[in-house]
């Protein structure tokens, strides 16, 4: 049992944290990134580690090829973290057309509210407020460039939902996608919008369809 004390003490917070670390049979991570996250924040080694990629494995979808009528997607809830509203302006001020497809987080307030009016006011945005998962492959299966430039990340499940479905992918230097999908994404600091942008269009510009690898997505 931890100690009130260590509720209001950071320190010994995190020592317990880290005890009861060391103590389980076993952790489970998204990424390798994630279990040095952990070993620094909390100065342990962590003994029994298994990695598992957002809890699956990454399949490519099955059926006939779908019309790439959608140039870029944006698939994430909108909330802060993922940095939506500097994608949407900085794309609108390109005047590149865009669909975002994610649900309001309910606590998203002042955030959800400026999205929601440059969805409203801006020709080049096209909002679809969430759908079910299982339609999601749907949507990756008609885009060409997916853009993500989180803030915050682990292991993105957009990120391998993209690639699989055969999606040129963009994505958040502030994660660990690299460690799966290495030279087949390209890299951009979630703060360098205008350059992620940029990249963007030129992906989009010399888009070609595309296999994801077999020994990838296996």
């Amino acid at each position: 049992q931890i100690p009130f004390l260590a509720f209001v003490r950071p320190a010994a917070l995190r020592r317990r944290v880290g005890e009861a670390l060391v103590r389980a049979d076993i952790i489970h991570v998204l990424a390798k990134g994630e279990q040095r996250s952990t070993e620094r924040d909390y100065s342990v080694t962590l003994p029994r580690v298994v990695v598992i990629p957002n809890g699956v494995e990454a399949s490519p979808p099955t059926g006939p090829a779908r019309e790439r009528d959608v140039p870029i997607l944006v698939p994430g809830r909108i909330e802060p973290r993922k940095n939506q509203v500097a994608v949407a302006e900085a794309l609108h001020e390109a005047g590149q057309a865009v669909v975002f497809v994610g649900a309001p987080h309910p606590r998203g307030g002042e955030y959800v509210d400026r999205f929601a009016h440059l969805a409203e006011s801006s020709p080049w945005i096209t909002w679809i407020r969430g759908v079910p998962p299982e339609q999601m492959s749907d949507w990756y299966q008609r885009s060409k460039v997916v853009p993500n430039l989180s803030l915050v990340e682990v292991l993105s499940l957009v990120d391998l939902e993209a690639y699989t479905c055969g999606c040129v992918l963009v994505t958040t230097t502030r994660g660990h996608t690299i460690e799966w999908l290495g030279s087949a994404a390209s890299y951009v600091d979630p703060n360098q919008v205008g350059r992620a942008v940029t990249l963007v269009r030129e992906k989009l510009a010399g888009w070609i369809p595309t296999e994801p690898d077999p020994e990838v997505v296996r």
